[in-house]
């Protein structure tokens, strides 16, 4: 992984398994994360874990107009370097049976 010295990155999702590891790996080189998820409570322990690089929001990025207010917030932080846009949904099905009403 680059060097991410002074660099400001958002991860979506980043309260959880791949999020949190990514955020992780970028605070570790120096970078300065913007983590954003939907739960309170998860994201703030990710927060208080991972220290002063680690700046959290509570978001559902589906919904516009709160994206649009948060990111008016991070370009106060700087300048955004990189998205890892990782945030999802789980849906635990076999993909053989999968209805597509969920993933809409």
């Amino acid at each position: 992984m680059r060097n991410f010295k002074d660099k400001l990155c958002i991860v979506t999702g980043a309260s959880g398994g791949l999020g949190k590891a990514i955020s992780e790996q970028i605070i570790e080189r120096g970078g300065i994360v913007v983590g954003l998820d939907l739960n309170d409570e998860h994201i703030n322990k990710v927060a208080t874990a991972l220290g002063d690089n680690f700046h959290p929001f509570s978001c559902d990025i589906t919904d516009l107009e709160k994206s649009r207010s948060i990111f008016k917030e991070i370009k106060k932080i700087g300048q955004v370097y990189a998205l890892f846009n990782n945030a999802g949904i789980t849906n635990v099905d076999l993909f053989s049976e999968e209805v597509i009403d969920p993933l809409k």
